[in-house]
């Protein structure tokens, strides 16, 4: 309820009912939950299986589950667009109404998470590890001490966010942070076998945590705050899961790349540490060419300051809307009350001098179906319209 009041939401008047888990469960989208979930795995599965079948793309294995992996997915965009219709009776929730992607610019900003995790997760980490075991031959303990300066420059970027998303557009820390992430693959890809860690890899983790918690922070408020709030909770869900199938597709598409360069075997004259730095290289270029299309689409969405106060976020209680507030109190009274199901009624527009509590009113059905009112404080007598016109009536006759 507070939340509405930030947002400038009007309520009107809320019902809320407790339901028994069999009527929960109908509304549950189990079919969507099969659909999606068989679908991803089956397309990750091609696309992380291909470069190590014998055929590659063109084995039937492969090429089946892709198939059908695709072919699911469909489905279940189907099924949502199915369930979600209004005149729908089966009483089943999509498990992501279409009608989240219809608010300006949520679907572009998808996009670019998907193709800056695909960089940073699902490219950067994992084969920037095997660089610095298979190639500069240091062990585990020392690789993990190499990473430290993502954690520092965490701390740092994530400090220099909380005091300059209100300040600084949403679109330009957008830029800044696929654009560190184009530059810290592409030093990966530029980088001899031989050199110093400083010179290149270094500066590659730094520029590569700026761009994750800059673009995830003003993703992630950006999407929380341009859908209404019965659909909060499902813009946040699509957004990690979006993140979640950016890592692995990262891994599968990086995966793929490099063993496609590596199926073809070296060049003549090339030596075996050459030839694993140039497939290594490969996924880094991948990367590279991802967050280079993401940083241009950052050129075309429009995302303004996250966090900040918008006018009317912050309602005035002496103004004449200032008693659209709610408080919301849930008394059980089981004494009374054998079903135990308990109706809170909430009025969310007061009129005259009457407060949020006297708004407020609790009512217990107990087995005949009928109803009790309990309010916490008398509501103050209003004058009503109706009484007044019976009044003349009754002074005319």
């Amino acid at each position: 309820m507070q939340g509405n009041r930030m947002s400038g939401i009007q309520q009107s008047q809320t019902v809320v009912v407790q339901q028994p888990i069999s009527t929960l469960l109908k509304q549950v989208d189990f079919i969507g939950a099969f659909l999606v979930t068989a679908g991803f795995a089956l397309f990750v599965f091609s696309l992380t299986s291909a470069s190590k079948a014998s055929s590659g793309w063109t084995s039937p294995e492969i090429l089946s589950c892709l198939i059908i992996g695709v072919a699911l997915v469909i489905a279940f965009l189907g099924w949502q667009w199915y369930v979600g219709r209004k005149d729908n009776k089966s009483g089943v929730k999509p498990l992501m109404p279409l009608s989240i992607w219809k608010y300006p610019n949520l679907g572009l900003v998808m996009v670019i998470v998907t193709l800056g995790f695909i960089n940073f997760t699902g490219v950067l980490m994992f084969w920037s590890t095997l660089w610095f075991q298979e190639i500069n031959k240091v062990s585990p303990l020392i690789t993990t001490a190499r990473y430290l300066p993502q954690v520092i420059g965490g701390f740092i970027v994530n400090a220099f966010a909380a005091y300059t998303l209100h300040i600084i557009p949403g679109k330009l820390l957008l830029i800044i942070g696929m654009v560190s992430f184009t530059g810290s693959t592409l030093l990966f890809a530029l980088q001899p076998a031989h050199v110093s860690y400083w010179a290149m890899a270094f500066p590659s983790l730094c520029l590569s945590v700026i761009g994750a918690d800059l673009v995830y922070m003003v993703s992630n408020l950006f999407v929380s705050e341009s859908v209404p709030n019965n659909l909060k909770s499902t813009a946040g869900a699509v957004f990690n899961t979006v993140i979640a199938l950016a890592n692995t597709i990262g891994l599968g598409a990086g995966a793929a790349v490099a063993n496609s360069v590596a199926n073809r075997g070296p060049h003549p004259g090339e030596s075996d540490e050459d030839f694993t730095v140039r497939t290594y290289q490969s996924a880094f270029w991948f990367a590279t060419a991802a967050s280079a299309i993401a940083t241009v689409l950052c050129l075309f969405v429009k995302v303004g300051r996250q966090g900040h106060e918008k006018p009317g976020d912050i309602e005035d209680s002496t103004s004449e809307n200032g008693g659209d507030g709610i408080e919301l109190v849930v008394e059980a009274h089981p004494e009374n009350n054998e079903s135990g199901t308990t109706v809170i009624a909430a009025e969310g527009k007061d009129k005259g001098s009457r407060t949020p509590m006297q708004s407020l009113s609790v009512l217990d059905f107990d087995e005949k179906g009928t109803t009790a009112v309990n309010s916490p404080i008398p509501p103050s007598p209003i004058p009503d319209e109706r009484d007044e016109k019976v009044d003349l009536n009754e002074k005319k006759g």
